[in-house]
């Protein structure tokens, strides 16, 4: 039974490279596309469609996770909160 399955070779590296690069570039620009459709209030709706928003039952949960990272970035890492914060420290001064 095992001699039936036929084992293909791995394509060469620099194809699959260039898969890769060429998905996360896709990526990239549906993110961008993404926040200025966001910014701009303008969401993907086709031809002849009906736009629903769904984003104000977790609008509340994401400021509520965005703050907790802000807490916790100085409570957790206070070294590298306050390298990074010296700067603006020193100016204050």
């Amino acid at each position: 039974m095992t001699e039936s399955i036929a084992t293909s070779a791995a394509p060469p590296r620099r194809t699959r490279v260039a898969s890769f690069l060429r998905r996360a570039l896709l990526a990239e620009i549906r993110v961008y596309t993404s926040i200025a459709r966001a910014i701009a209030r303008r969401p993907a709706v086709p031809a002849g469609g009906t736009g629903v928003g769904y984003h104000r039952p977790i609008l509340t949960i994401l400021f509520v996770f965005i703050g907790l990272s802000a807490v916790e970035i100085p409570i957790l890492d206070p070294r590298a909160f306050l390298a990074a914060a010296r700067p603006f420290l020193l100016a204050a001064s």
